[in-house]
């Protein structure tokens, strides 16, 4: 049911921007998640793995893999495959005035991103799409240092999401009619806006604990539907990870890659 349910495990997971080339992170935290739709339990609280990896420009992040390349000291771009995208919504998890209502499933995505740093400012574009639809958006983050050990990245996003990616999560037809949902409903392209902030404390030794707090608002194409409870969608996620590098490689945090949320 939630978006991003297992890819969770990027929130609070900084990026390794590389000072050079190689190195992982791995770790473990829990999510609670607020989500849109009707479910019998309006929070939900799921332990999920933080899996991070970079080699010569190919990285895994939670369940998005992909390349990136550096064209200049500030500009980059990227082409992924993200796991998991959208949302699952199963019937018997909904109220059951809403069992009606068939499955929503996860889908594959492919996409690819351009982007800017500058200093501890970075902000890029995307497109991405799969079988059941497309979206696209930006982000915009900051990394703020607040001491050697202590930092925090506040970011915003914007998402649009395409009319056939819209109809699938959100939409109803005659099949679903039934209990509460009275009517069939398209709706049509949508977008979210959303912010979230990470707090990430580093151990010398290698582990570092992080938290993750995030909220989106979605349009009125999809507050409207009959199988959306709220507009508002959020989460949060503490955990603790270990890095470690390859070839004694250093890694440089300047700033986060999260998977959008």
């Amino acid at each position: 049911m939630k978006k991003y349910l297992f890819a969770l495990c990027a929130l609070g997971a900084l990026a390794c921007a590389q000072e050079a080339k190689n190195g992982a992170s791995i770790g473990a935290g829990t999510a609670v998640q607020k989500g849109v739709f009707y479910t019998k339990d309006r929070l939900s609280a799921v332990p999920l793995p933080q899996i991070e990896a970079y080699y010569e420009g190919f990285y895994l992040r939670g369940l998005e893999a992909g390349y990136e390349h550096n064209f200049s000291e500030n500009l980059f771009a990227g082409a992924y495959a993200r796991f998991f995208d959208g949302w699952r919504v199963k019937s018997s998890k909904l109220k059951p005035q809403y069992r009606s209502v068939r499955d929503r499933e996860h889908q594959t995505v492919l996409g690819g991103k351009f982007g800017a740093n500058f200093g501890g400012f970075q902000t890029f574009v995307y497109a991405q799409g799969g079988g059941r639809g497309g979206s696209y958006g930006a982000e915009a983050s900051y990394f703020l240092p607040a001491s050697q050990r202590f930092s925090l990245v506040p970011a915003v996003t914007y998402d649009v999401f395409s009319r056939k990616l819209s109809d699938y999560y959100f939409g109803t037809d005659v099949s679903e009619l039934g209990g509460a949902v009275t009517s069939v409903y398209n709706p049509g392209s949508s977008y979210a806006l959303g912010a979230r902030v990470t707090a990430t404390y580093e151990f010398n030794n290698g582990f570092g604990l992080s938290a993750t707090a995030g909220a989106r608002r979605f349009s009125d194409e999809v507050a409207r539907s009959p199988i959306v409870r709220s507009r508002y969608e959020s989460v949060v996620y503490t955990g603790i990870s270990y890095k470690f590098y390859i070839l004694d490689v250093k890694f440089k945090r300047e700033n986060e890659r999260i998977y959008k949320f």
